[in-house]
């Protein structure tokens, strides 16, 4: 199996889907973790869970539906886990 490739491990589907939960990851960080919730979320941690979440279910189901819950239950999961323990855990908007 290779690594790249539209047959890979890693394809066009696993870049889009890593691209949107660092997107995400960022902004709930610091809207929604930090600012509303008061807790810590780790964004390494977040895409930890959900990289390696989605490539696991890629290669076990290959269905969309479950790749996409699977890898947000990873994301939230990974996020606020390791928000306790990493340094990354919180977002300064400046106005501290």
């Amino acid at each position: 199996m290779p690594l790249f490739g539209t047959d890979g491990l890693v394809n066009h589907l696993t870049l889009i889907f890593v691209a949107v939960y660092a997107l995400g990851g960022l902004v709930f960080r610091k809207s929604v973790a930090n600012d509303l919730l008061d807790m810590k979320f780790s964004f390494i941690g977040c895409m930890i869970g959900s990289t390696l979440t989605f490539i696991i279910l890629d290669i076990l189901f290959e269905n969309i539906k479950v790749l996409v819950v699977g890898s947000l239950i990873g994301w939230l999961i990974g996020g606020f886990l390791l928000g306790l323990f990493l340094w990354d855990g919180e977002a300064s908007g400046g106005n501290e």
